[in-house]
């Protein structure tokens, strides 16, 4: 039997507390359900009792139940989300269900151990709905609320109605929440040879893992499924989280409140200030606000930018960089869906992709640009403008000048001032570290040249789903293209020795770094760089932001 995890962590309202710990409780509900007469299942109640030991060494106070039927079920969800609420706005809420599960047009069905099946309306009446679990704990007003739902990925009654369909359907992760499956949408996810899922199996031991904030500890849960199964099996999330969360004792700087249960209690980090006079020690990350990404301090340094893999043989010319800060990761589709929401900005349809020419189509756009997103993915299809008044809606809420990088500094930052890849010359080894064009990607779209190893990806990946570079930035190359802030000039001659971006040229075309998911082998180097049209949208573009330190 074919297991899958989703994973959602909603209504995350982080403050910032310097100085100060964060007084939380821990609540969580864990339900297993294995005895269906109609198809039973041998791991959910272990994968339950797993997950317990696992929540209960973490702080949490547990409340399990097993087998349960359609009204005990809703009964235990409807007084979990009651607890959670008397426990007030600092309280942090996981729900776990491990069991059957199925997708019924377009609705995600969580079934009781007394489900009836004979028709698809029997079994919409006799389920529970994975929506519903959602926003009733939602409505607890939860500092954090997290769901983890561990059900069948095959479906054992898809055969019998074409409303039933194999799988969930994808449900995109809200503001202020992760969602995460034990393995691609639209994938199987394989139950092992053991007392538990691969997938429960890792997530019970990486929760207890110290200093792991929520997204690492995800990351690390995919290494090891992906080891566990020989790579048949890749775990994938959709995160829109505002603030850090750690399960268990966190570093320096990690708010901690007293235990509520066996183990240690460690709060959601507050989000960090950073000094506005004064530069943030190199390597330090923070956030100007709840809204603004999580930013990296990039140490002073010079380099010799150009050369081998730059397009048009450009050279190698000097540059001395003073320190600044980038954002850690690419702007995620949540982040620029809350600055759409904020600003109203109009953004018109239409997108251009490559097929052997470049093509305009009006139906793509950033929200849907045409293949599998979420909103922990980078947001694409996008403009120049678009990118820049991102920035400028960053600078009003955080009182702080954020713009996006120049090409000197991305290329910097992207080889950690080595001014070569994580990967060094041989690209066939970049699928660790980068979503690149692989051997699974060239079998799609228009085949070029391509790295032979495969990163589970044939499109964007979510962001941070790989190794990060020497300096804890993700994805600084494949996944998308990263436009910078230069005007688009052929050569480096005259480039400004301090880094800054160049404002003369043709403006109209902007560069882009950092290569794509359908970009040909010999891309995937710092020193890379495209001319794109800075007003027109393409689907393999996207951008990180940059601010000043001083």
């Amino acid at each position: 039997m074919h297991r899958f995890i989703l994973a959602l962590a909603l209504a995350i309202a982080m403050h910032s507390l310097p100085n100060a710990s964060v007084a939380e409780q821990r609540l969580a509900l864990v339900i297993g359900n294995g005895a269906y007469a109609f198809s039973p299942l041998p791991n959910p109640v272990n994968d339950a009792d797993s997950m317990t030991q696992a929540l209960e060494q973490t702080g949490f106070d547990v409340t399990q139940a097993t087998d349960v039927g359609l009204r005990a079920f809703k009964t235990a969800v409807s007084n979990f989300a009651q607890r959670v609420r008397n426990a007030g706005p600092e309280a942090v809420a996981l729900f776990y269900f491990a069991g059957h599960g199925v997708q019924i047009n377009g609705r995600n069905l969580l079934l009781p151990v007394d489900a009836e099946f004979s028709t698809a309306t029997d079994l919409q009446y006799s389920s529970v709905e994975a929506q519903w679990v959602l926003d009733l704990i939602g409505e607890s007003r939860a500092q954090m609320s997290v769901i983890i739902l561990d059900a069948c990925r095959n479906n054992p009654f898809v055969s019998s109605s074409r409303s039933l369909q194999s799988g969930l359907a994808r449900m995109d992760a809200p503001r202020g929440s992760i969602l995460a499956y034990s393995t691609a949408p639209g994938e199987i996810a394989l139950d092992g040879n053991g007392r538990n899922s691969p997938y429960s199996e890792a997530l019970a031991q990486q929760i207890l893992t110290p200093g792991l904030k929520i997204e690492e500890m995800f990351k690390n849960v995919r290494r090891q499924v992906l080891s566990t199964t020989g790579e048949k099996q890749v775990p994938w999330e959709s995160s829109s989280l505002i603030g850090d969360f750690y399960f268990a004792g966190a570093g320096a700087g990690v708010a901690a409140s007293a235990s509520a249960g066996t183990g240690s209690v460690v709060a959601a980090r507050p989000l960090v200030t950073a000094p506005r006079t004064t530069s943030v020690a190199p390597g330090n990350s923070f956030r100007d606000c709840p809204d603004c990404p999580e930013m990296i301090s990039i140490p002073a340094g010079s380099f010799q930018m150009g050369g081998e893999g730059d397009e048009r043989g450009n050279g190698r010319v000097p540059v001395s960089l003073d320190g600044f800060a980038l954002s850690r990761t690419e702007v995620t589709r949540a982040q620029f869906a809350r600055f759409v929401q904020e600003t109203g900005r109009d953004i018109e349809p239409g997108c251009w992709h490559w097929w052997g020419v470049w093509l305009f189509d009006g139906g793509r756009t950033w929200r849907d640009p045409g293949f599998p997103q979420t909103d922990s993915h980078p947001v694409v299809c996008n403009t120049y403008a678009d990118a820049r008044a991102f920035t400028d809606w960053l600078t009003a809420k955080s009182g702080m000048r954020y713009r996006l990088p120049s090409e000197a500094e991305w290329e910097y930052a992207a080889s950690a001032g080595t001014g070569k890849a994580p990967w060094g010359d041989n690209v066939d080894l970049a699928c660790a570290d980068a979503n690149v064009h692989d051997a699974q990607g060239a079998t799609v779209g228009v085949p070029l040249s391509s790295s032979r190893c495969d990163d589970g990806y044939v499109w964007t990946a979510p962001v941070g789903s790989f190794n990060p570079n020497a300096f804890g930035l993700y994805d600084m190359m494949g996944n998308g293209w990263e436009m910078v802030d230069d005007c688009w000039n052929s050569g480096h001659q005259n480039r400004p020795a301090t880094g800054a971006s160049r404002t003369s040229g043709d403006c109209n075309m902007r560069i882009y770094k950092g290569s794509n998911v359908a970009n040909f082998r010999d891309s995937y180097v710092p020193q890379h760089r495209f001319a794109g049209v800075g007003a027109q949208p393409g689907i393999y573009g996207g951008f990180r932001v940059a601010r000043d330190l001083n």
